[in-house]
């Protein structure tokens, strides 16, 4: 999350909730739009956390996904591979205009936010999967 939006959610720790939600169904739509599968059913491990490597409130999800979804019949369709950037995005516009909608950040701080070359969120690819 980039800096400074991370004290929206010091003081307002159930807030957190927006974020997570923001990024599995992010997830879920950009994976049923790969797969053509609306009404894929997502497997994944998630968690919220607000600390990382440097001292200081750094909120931050990890997600671990499986590599497809299961259908209404229960077979497992797998995500044939792919940039996770148009994924990134994806979230980027949902969590800002969840920032927006519960009126958290301002019109102006959500164009600013969204014109950002560097939009502060970002993705790590570790042990062969990426993780948001």
């Amino acid at each position: 999350m980039p800096k400074p939006l991370r004290g929206i959610f010091r003081k307002r720790r159930k807030l957190l909730d927006h974020l997570f939600r923001a990024s599995i169904e992010s997830l879920l739509e950009w994976m049923r739009a790969r797969l053509d599968l609306p009404d894929g059913h997502l497997a994944a491990i998630a968690a919220v956390l607000t600390f990382g490597d440097y001292p200081g409130f750094h909120p931050h999800f990890h997600v671990r996904p499986a590599s497809g979804l299961v259908d209404r019949d229960g077979l497992f369709h797998v995500l044939p591979a792919a940039s996770i950037e148009p994924l990134a995005e994806r979230f980027r516009q949902r969590f800002i205009a969840t920032l927006l909608d519960e009126k958290l950040i301002s019109e102006k701080k959500a164009r600013q936010s969204l014109g950002w070359t560097h939009s502060g969120f970002s993705s790590s690819e570790r042990g062969g999967r990426r993780e948001e």
